[in-house]
């Protein structure tokens, strides 16, 4: 979602057009993203003709007072004088898979998809924020149904989050979810017109996406954490192997069945510390390629030798992600002008 900004009286009003990609690449990119107890901030170049390099990497102590966090941030770098990104957590938004209804409609997606959302919300649909992206299958399966993405958060969580931007005087000019960051990474490293499972883990869950051609496909939470993958207890790690190796296969039986025309090429993991057990644990399970995800390898980190690690990899991975998102063009999904108040 981006957001554009407008001075109306003591407050900005907001705008969030589509969530589509552009195919074209931007400059130099800047996400600011909050967890738990630290704030990260990337800035990542995206080049036509090599790969895209990491010219800024660092994570801050959070603090209780975020505004001032940010304040900090924005007078240490006269780069977040320019646009910026930031991420919402996953409880705070919903991603919901609809089916496009009225085929043949000139009618822009967003309109297309209210009424339909509004009978699946428990409040009024002005409440909430919402924009959608297309699944696009028309090129694999002609004739099929058309589906899309809708990512819907109430207002009550997106008004805070635009006014802290706008109060820190940084240019929020997109809102992004961890599994279109998680996109962005896998189009890095996804073989043409075949499929690629990707799975991440943060200290609280796991993150699996399927994608192809830079475009979502399915997304799936694992409830296993780097902190459940990291213990010295082999029978607890056994134990969290197993969930994992069930939750992958139950959700690539499901991505077969609605989209059997696009084949798994392989399974990619996230960089983690040690991730060579499971690794060898879900090749087996799972008789298919799985490979670890190195960023060294496709993104240029001259700049930033701590990247090098792979626990440091694994910490700033969807910052990362949300940062590579290329500048999206207004027009189908744009959403209406919504105050934060």
């Amino acid at each position: 979602m981006r957001a554009e900004s407008r001075q109306v009286g003591s407050q900005p009003e907001m705008k969030f057009p589509s969530l589509r990609r552009s195919a074209s690449a931007s400059s130099a990119s800047v996400a600011i993203c909050l967890f738990p107890g630290r704030v990260d901030v990337a800035s990542v170049q995206i080049r036509t003709d090599s790969l895209p390099q990491v010219l800024a990497l660092e994570s801050y102590e959070r603090g209780s007072n975020d505004l001032e966090a940010l304040k900090r941030l924005g007078a240490r770098y006269k780069a977040l004088s320019g646009p910026c990104s930031s991420l919402l957590a996953s409880g705070d938004y919903q991603l919901l898979q609809m089916e496009i209804p009225g085929t043949g409609s000139d009618k822009p997606l967003r309109e297309r998809l209210s009424e339909k959302l509004g009978e699946q919300l428990e409040q009024p649909l002005t409440n909430f924020t919402y924009d959608a992206i297309r699944i696009p299958t028309e090129a694999f399966s002609p004739g099929r149904a058309q589906s899309a993405y809708v990512v819907v958060a109430g207002n009550a969580v997106i008004a805070p989050r635009v006014q802290l931007f706008h109060h820190a005087k940084l240019k929020l000019t997109t809102i992004d979810i961890p599994e279109l960051a998680q996109r962005n990474i896998a189009a890095l490293s996804e073989t043409k017109d075949r499929a690629l499972a990707f799975l991440s883990f943060d200290q609280n869950d796991g993150l699996l996406t399927f994608t192809c051609n830079g475009e979502l496909y399915m997304a799936r939470r694992v409830e296993v954490g780097l902190k459940q993958l990291l213990t010295d207890d082999l029978d607890r790690r056994s134990n969290f192997f197993d969930r994992i190796g069930l939750e992958v296969q139950r959700s690539m039986d499901n991505f077969d069945r609605q989209y059997g025309f696009l084949p798994i090429a392989r399974l990619l993991l996230g960089p983690q510390p040690g991730a060579q057990p499971l690794q060898g644990y879900l090749r087996d399970y799972l008789s298919i390629d799985v490979d670890v995800l190195d960023l060294c390898e496709v993104l240029d980190i001259s700049l930033i030798p701590e990247l090098k690690d792979s626990a440091r990899q694994a910490q700033c991975l969807i910052t990362l992600g949300a940062a590579l998102r290329r500048d999206a063009s207004p027009g189908e999904g744009a959403l209406p002008e919504a105050r934060a108040a």
